[in-house]
């Protein structure tokens, strides 16, 4: 199969011009009122490639009890991974897959931890 530019990262190391990508999953229960939200972001400021950062988002949605939780950790790029061939993200504890999504991001004293796997006949 050939590969296209929408199914593996653009980044390119060393960007002067600036650069935003990101990768996110949503789920909704099917019957309850539960949801989360996932997202792992690569920010590369303009001018500023020294300040790129990986970024790794949570929000999970309990409309049951009204409890909502909200995360977000950021890693310096260096430390962070990105692949087009296999797709794969590594940005802290966070890994993304073609067919998994891992990771735990924390703010505060606040924390969430996923473990996913997924497949698709595409």
């Amino acid at each position: 199969m050939q590969r296209s530019w929408c199914d593996h990262p653009r980044y390119e190391s060393g960007l002067r011009r600036g650069h935003y990508e990101s990768w996110f999953l949503r789920a909704n229960h099917p019957d309850r009122a539960l949801a989360f939200w996932i997202r792992y972001t690569l920010f590369v400021p303009k001018s500023r490639p020294e300040e790129a950062l990986g970024e790794l988002w949570g929000i999970a949605f309990d409309g049951e009890s009204g409890e909502l939780c909200a995360v977000k950790e950021e890693f310096p790029l260096g430390s962070c991974t990105i692949s087009g061939e296999p797709f794969g993200v590594h940005i802290g504890e966070g890994r993304l897959f073609v067919d998994q999504a891992t990771g735990t991001a924390r703010t505060g004293d606040r924390s969430l931890e996923w473990q996913l796997a997924f497949e698709s006949a595409e």
